[in-house]
């Protein structure tokens, strides 16, 4: 028998059940207290199973002349806080006038690291994972038994990577583990569910609030159509803009950027377009022959959550042949005089142009007498832009090591569209300078300048060349042009002597 001092008062009425035991008044022989003829609160089975803590929380006729009253007398009752509360009779430190008592019994307590569990916005078709806190907070063991979230709530799940055991987990007073929770919206706007969690805690289940924004990515396009009008069929037509927009609130994704064929297409999206931003894809026509062509550009993403969800833009345009004259005339001046030493009497190169001949040594013959070729007085080309034939350019004597006066081509465009020059390019000891640039407008001209500067003696050829794009010739001009050893015509290839064979070179 456990006594303790009266002064904890007698005479308690009422009966609880608790944790398997009653507890009540009583006047056994097996009482906690002193005044066993009025009775203590008692556990009806011994001994008792869980440790219980007596406390006193008023005495009463405390006050002067007992204005706090005497005696009170009430039934046992348990609080939400899992303790009893009750009163004793003729008991308590001020004239045994009564007392107000607590009895604590062990109990667990579940609290939450947060409640709600707020996710914040999350893209569709991705997820967010957090990990929430589960802690014993009462006094005896919490055994938890299972977690589940509400039906209705696919957005949100219970997944791997938590401390807590999900078949059934027991925490010790003060101990805590961790549940982490996903949340994978497919649908745009607030989203919300539950997470339950049942144990042998007042009131079981517990629950926590689920919280989070589902963000759409919304995609456009402007404008709708394109039309390129007329094209040289080997030209490529300038570049038209189309923007792709995305006004929704979570980035779209690219997963391809496709056009039909004859169309092309470069863009600056990488992949992705950013909530409340856009790229621009550029779109060229490159006809391949004389017709009209129709194409589409299909851009493929991730739009109000649809998986390949495609944005089209509709294209057109015609294919034609464009014409480009090439005027004349191309002439080839007289050849410039090279003064040589020598005798009047030695054999001598006729000039071209006339005046008087050019000597080429003593007792040397003339094995064939050096002819600039005819120059193209008048020459004029117009022809479509599929044929590449024209005359050569001739150029006249020149010494090796030396440059020729440049000779002009004038490059005109009489067709109706734009044609485009990637480039202006010639071969052999022959250079150029042009003022054509990329473009030559419809019924626009522009000028090639050659110059002909031979390294070694002997004849040379050459081709300038016209590029509409990097793989197709517009335009080849043949050149022509012989070089003087030394600055003496024919000198490397006239004989040692008058009865031996030329020297070699």
């Amino acid at each position: 028998m456990n006594r303790v001092s009266y002064s904890r008062g007698c005479g308690p009425a009422a009966t609880l059940p608790l944790h398997g035991e009653c507890l009540g008044p009583s006047r056994s022989l097996r009482v906690l207290a002193a005044c066993a003829a009025f009775g203590l609160i008692v556990a009806a089975s011994a001994p008792v199973a869980k440790a219980q803590t007596f406390t006193t929380l008023y005495h009463f006729c405390s006050q002067t002349n007992c204005t706090d009253d005497e005696n009170p007398y009430a039934g046992l009752v348990q609080a939400s806080d899992g303790n009893f509360y009750g009163t004793n009779l003729g008991s308590g430190l001020e004239d045994n006038q009564g007392t107000v008592f607590q009895l604590a019994i062990p109990t667990p307590a579940v609290t939450f690291s947060s409640n709600p569990l707020a996710f914040g916005s999350v893209a569709e078709n991705s997820s967010s994972t957090l990990d929430l806190t589960i802690t014993n907070s009462g006094t005896a063991s919490l055994d938890i038994t299972n977690f589940s979230i509400s039906a209705g709530s696919p957005a949100f799940a219970i997944v791997g990577g938590g401390t807590c055991n999900l078949n059934g987990q027991s925490l010790t007073a003060g101990g805590s583990c961790t549940v982490a929770i996903t949340f994978s919206p497919t649908i745009g706007g607030a989203l919300g569910g539950t997470l339950a969690v049942t144990d042998n805690a007042g009131g079981s289940p517990q629950s926590v609030n689920l919280a989070g924004t589902g963000t759409l990515a919304n995609a456009g396009v402007s404008p709708s159509s394109l039309d390129f009008g007329n094209v040289s069929t080997v030209s490529i037509s300038a570049s038209q803009p189309v923007t792709l927009s995305n006004t929704g609130t979570a980035p779209l994704g690219i997963s391809s950027i496709a056009i039909s064929a004859n169309f092309g297409q470069t863009n600056n999206c990488n992949g992705s377009v950013a909530a409340g931003s856009s790229c621009t894809i550029s779109v060229t026509f490159a006809p391949a022959a004389t017709s009209v062509f129709s194409g589409t550009l299909t851009i493929t993403d991730s739009s109000n959550g649809v998986a390949n969800s495609a944005q089209t833009v509709s294209l057109s345009g015609t294919g034609i042949v464009q014409t480009i004259n090439w005027p004349g005339p191309i002439v080839v001046p007289p050849p410039p005089s090279v003064p040589l030493p020598g005798s009047p009497t030695e054999p001598v190169l006729p000039r071209s142009g006339g005046g008087s001949p050019i000597a080429i040594g003593p007792g040397r013959p003339i094995l064939s007498p050096l002819t600039p070729l005819s120059p193209l007085s008048g020459a004029t080309a117009v022809a479509s832009i599929e044929r590449f034939s024209l005359s050569s350019l001739s150029f006249a004597a020149q010494a090796a090591g030396t440059s020729s006066s440049s000779q002009s081509i004038t490059l005109s465009n009489s067709g109706d569209a734009p044609v485009p020059i990637f480039n202006i390019t010639v071969s052999g000891d022959f250079t150029q300078t042009n003022n054509c640039g990329s473009t030559l407008s419809a019924g626009a001209t522009c000028a090639i300048s050659v110059t002909y500067k031979p390294a070694v003696a002997g004849p040379s050829t050459g081709t300038l060349s016209i590029y509409q794009n990097p793989d197709r010739s517009l335009r080849t001009v043949a050149l022509v042009g012989t070089a003087l050893s030394g600055g003496k015509p024919n000198q490397a290839v006239a004989p040692a002597s008058p009865a031996g064979p030329p020297p070699a070179n």
